[in-house]
């Protein structure tokens, strides 16, 4: 009874969840750097866009989302119901599919990004938001299709730059340290398991060769470091938030190394992006840092039983 009762406040929750960001969707202009990337997807072929995206700084996943839609000559505003989808479906797996308390997943699930900034907002970052979702809904039996979970961290490189720390963190603690306890004779892995990481490895090995070759060769001069008065500000933030995850990690007595080394990863290249690349401190930019540590509870919870049950056991 428990149990149904609680899915009953979730699905309540989800369907308020919808009614909202469908009325946001609604009343929301669309920004010139939306329909700056409808226009390109429209214009130009695949080979043209992959070879323009230096210019844009990140690869062109969402231009062949609305790539189909673009050349038929849909409304622009189908691209934001194509994000307000993909936020749903993010947020459904996010209620129904991780191991959060309910009351903390509807607190989350009616706050950016999961409202407004990635659905209305109809740009690249959704992607990362579903993808990302779909890697930590399949963490905890990651070794059980090591292929399929590869594949969701190969897709989510063509999604943005600011998204390469993540993928660098599980692609180290799964599919590398998989394959550095394999030389080492430490492997209790099954030959299947080992060859479907291995092939894994190779798809995110691929996907990030290409995406740096494309994105960073000779590029436009506009995409320099410019700080702004709040650059400094994040970047301390993210340092904070790196201490945050060593102290979290010393009181599970490392039992959660492998997520906290993920945050890390993610956090300093968003530094190294903020020091050298582009330091515009955007709102769709800036809500990846509590996507990333969303991201960061829900693998540590659905990884670990023990840790799961003691935090629960704080709301009882």
């Amino acid at each position: 009874m428990k149990l149904s009762k609680d899915k009953i406040i979730l699905a309540v929750s989800f369907v308020l969840f919808l009614v909202l960001n469908a009325y946001l969707v609604v009343i929301h202009e669309p920004w010139r750097d939306e329909i700056h990337a409808w226009l390109i997807t429209r214009e130009m072929s695949i080979p043209e866009m992959v070879l323009f995206s230096r210019y844009e700084a990140h690869p062109i996943l969402w231009n062949l989302v609305i790539y189909p839609f673009a050349k038929l000559g849909a409304s622009p505003y189908s691209m934001h119901v194509i994000s307000y989808l993909l936020v749903a479906v993010s947020a459904w797996l996010f209620l129904f599919k991780t191991e959060i308390n309910k009351i903390a997943k509807i607190l989350i699930l009616f706050t950016i990004p999961f409202v407004y900034t990635y659905s209305s907002i109809a740009r690249d970052y959704c992607l990362i938001l579903f993808f990302g979702m779909i890697i930590c809904v399949m963490y905890k039996n990651r070794y059980q299709h090591p292929i399929i979970y590869s594949l969701m961290i190969s897709l989510l490189v063509f999604t943005h730059a600011m998204a390469w720390g993540f993928v660098a963190g599980v692609t180290i603690t799964f599919n590398i340290y998989e394959i550095i306890l394999k030389m080492l004779g430490k492997s209790k892995l099954s030959k299947e398991q080992f060859r479907g990481i291995v092939i894994g490895f190779v798809m995110i090995a691929l996907s990030s060769i290409f995406a740096i070759v494309t994105l960073f060769g000779e590029r436009s001069k506009v995409l320099s470091v410019k700080p702004e008065r709040y650059t400094d500000v994040v970047i301390i933030s993210l340092i904070v938030l790196i201490v945050f995850s060593i102290v979290i990690l010393v009181y599970c007595k490392g039992s959660i190394w492998k997520e906290c080394v993920t945050l890390s990863t993610t956090y300093l290249f968003m530094i190294l992006v903020y020091k050298t690349v582009y330091s515009s401190v955007i709102i769709q930019r800036l809500m990846l840092i509590p996507m990333f540590l969303l991201f960061f509870m829900i693998t540590a919870l659905s990884d670990h039983v023990e840790i799961a049950t003691r935090v629960r056991s704080y709301f009882k």
